[in-house]
């Protein structure tokens, strides 16, 4: 669990509902027994409508559950105006009446709310009693299902970001105004020289996803960053949704518990910190500590989408991702940021032609990263903690080179994905509305998606997947017998050695299958296809395509289409199929079926 903030939230219930479709409602005629002899019972669904009639009262009702279900159980009052409790308190119990698990204020107002996950099937207490036993009045008590069935979009977990959390507390969302200028300054001479150098790299951190320019000075800020009190947190002065001024806390005992490198949560912890101070609340309704069973908001809610968020990959038991500590800001992150403040421009530091990983041409605290991360020293600034992170790029031709990596990789260019590193999963992302046009595999056996763009897409050594999209793409399988797709659009495709599979796909596609026993397709479009050397079959599909077998004893098939087929060296087997072909045996002892159409054979 992630101790980061401390800043207060409550539950706010017009954003989401006490409970889905109610099967009955279950009234108190006389008082509920606070044991596991409890005469009232109610179904998931149900409302319990009851009475804490004096001080002390406390009532208990049985529900069944089932393992692995997460349930949200509340018990509400007056501050939602569903009884005259004024500060319900809830807990749960076992079938053996043994405490399992207490919520006080988790609703509205101090209405008492959670998420609950069995741990096991059967009959379960809920338990309604007023805070210390010191209240009466009436309430009600709920359970609904938590649907954990769907994810949220990365547009409502940055708009939770922006605006739910701080209204799920009565509050307004809030940024700096920048609109006469981008400039926001920050003082870090209260830090000491490692909290000083934290500091820079996470605001190097935001100002590379959002149009924002930190202005160090020694004097009054619009942040101040100090190390005076114990634990970390972030406070802000505001006046209606406009930040004044904010104050960024992060102990020396906690940098020293935490660490200090790049790769420390220390450094996380400034990076969530400053999302504080610009008007970032949490990724869910939680604060100072947090449950992902009991408290998570979303399903997706963990570190893979948002260093705000409190549960780590691995604590969130829904996300199938490898853990690991943030080195950027995380997609949702990222969109929340560009929602209060805008993305920076093409001067920025992803503005032109960007290399990210092996060989970057990235400085600053990503340039230090990537080298570590690719066999260098990165300055000393490391410790071999696990890291993930996220790119996000302006502009330009841009590269993600995996070049020097053994294992395998599966990397998806497309904006919003997630991709695997060695095996590690999800580690990779790309963030929304962001193109990386080109990509280079590792010696591993690599699979590699394109996007929409014109791709350059190259797997190097081992047996590679390779797939182009919309575009017109370049693709190289490398040596091994690689699988490549080009989608759709005019494509360059290269086996080189190796017994390769290739797919043209739609459009006019030029095919070289390299050295080796290859398989190539042209499918829809003209297509030009060269067999190289080996024993090739090549089918043109549809469109008048030129294919060309080369040396070595090859089977070639025009398809549809008026086609030009020269099977080169070696004893072929050639087929017009439907259209008027051309169609030249070569050199060797060459079998040719013309097929239907007025062909010309040589």
């Amino acid at each position: 669990m992630c101790t980061i903030c401390s800043i207060t939230s409550t539950f706010d219930p017009t954003r989401h509902p006490d409970s889905g479709p109610l099967s009955a409602t279950i009234i108190e005629t006389t008082d509920a027994a606070d044991s596991i002899a409890t005469v009232y019972s109610m179904q998931v669904g149900d409302v319990f409508s009851g009475n804490i009639s004096f001080e002390g009262d406390r009532d208990w009702v049985a529900v069944t559950l089932e393992q692995g279900m997460t349930y949200s159980i509340s018990v509400l009052g007056a501050a939602s105006g569903n009884g005259t409790l004024v500060d319900p308190f809830l807990r749960v119990f076992d079938s053996n009446g043994d405490f399992v698990v207490l919520n006080d204020d988790g609703g509205t107002g101090r209405d008492s709310r959670l998420n609950f996950t069995a741990t096991s099937s059967g009959v379960y207490f809920i338990e309604a009693s007023a805070w210390e036993d010191d209240f009466i009045g009436t309430y009600q008590m709920a359970i609904s299902a938590f649907d954990l069935g769907d994810a949220a979009t990365l547009a409502e977990l940055a708009d939770y970001l922006t605006d739910g959390y701080w209204n799920d507390s009565g509050r307004l969302g809030r940024s700096f105004n920048t609109s006469l200028s981008n400039q926001i300054t920050v003082n870090i001479t209260g830090l000491t020289a490692e909290g000083q150098q934290l500091a820079r790299w996470a605001l190097e951190a935001w100002e590379l996803v959002a149009d924002i320019e930190f202005v160090e000075t020694a004097g009054p800020a619009m942040i101040t960053f100090i190390d005076d009190f114990s634990g970390a947190y972030a406070s802000s002065t505001t006046q209606g949704t406009t930040i004044l001024s904010s104050e960024v806390n992060i102990s020396t005992q906690w940098l020293a518990q935490y660490g200090t490198s790049m790769d420390s949560y220390s450094f996380q912890t400034y990076m969530h910190e400053i999302g504080h101070a610009l008007g970032l609340g949490h990724q869910g309704n939680y604060n100072g500590s947090a449950s992902f069973g009991q408290d998570a908001t979303f399903v997706n809610d963990s570190w893979q989408v948002s260093l705000m968020s409190y549960f780590s990959q691995t604590q969130n038991t829904f996300t199938n991702a490898a853990y690991g500590l943030t080195m950027t800001t995380m997609m949702a992150d990222i969109l929340a940021i560009q929602n209060l403040y805008g993305a920076p421009d093409a001067s920025s530091a992803t503005g032109g032609n960007t290399i990210w990983g092996a060989n970057s041409t990235l400085s600053g605290f990503l340039g230090l990263y990537f080298d570590y991360l690719f066999g260098g020293t990165g300055g000393g600034n490391f410790v071999g903690e696990d890291t993930v992170f996220t790119i996000y790029d302006q502009g330009g031709i841009d590269t993600i080179d995996l070049s020097p990596l053994a294992g395998p990789i599966r990397l998806d260019l497309n904006p919003g994905t997630f991709s695997d590193i060695e095996g590690a999963l999800g580690v990779l992302g790309i963030a929304s509305g962001t193109v990386i046009e080109n990509a280079t595999g590792g010696s591993g056996n690599d699979t590699i998606t394109g996007n929409d763009a014109n791709n350059v897409l190259i797997g190097g050594a081992g047996f590679d997947s390779l797939m182009g999209g919309a575009g017109n793409d370049s693709i190289e399988g490398g040596q091994g017998g690689d699988m490549i797709d080009g989608g759709t659009g005019a494509d360059r495709l290269f086996g080189n050695a190796g017994n390769d599979t290739i797919f043209g796909g739609q459009g006019g596609d030029r095919i070289d299958g390299g050295i080796g026993n290859d398989r190539l397709f042209g499918n829809a479009g003209n297509d030009t296809i060269f067999g190289g050397q080996g024993g090739d079959r090549i089918d043109g599909g549809i469109g008048a395509d030129r294919l060309f077998g080369n040396a070595g004893s090859d089977t070639i098939f025009g398809g549809q289409g008026g086609d030009f087929i020269d099977g080169g060296i070696g004893n072929d087997r050639l087929f017009g199929n439907a259209g008027n072909d051309t169609i030249f045996g070569g050199q060797g002892g060459d079998f040719i079926d013309g097929g239907i159409g007025n062909d010309r054979l040589f």
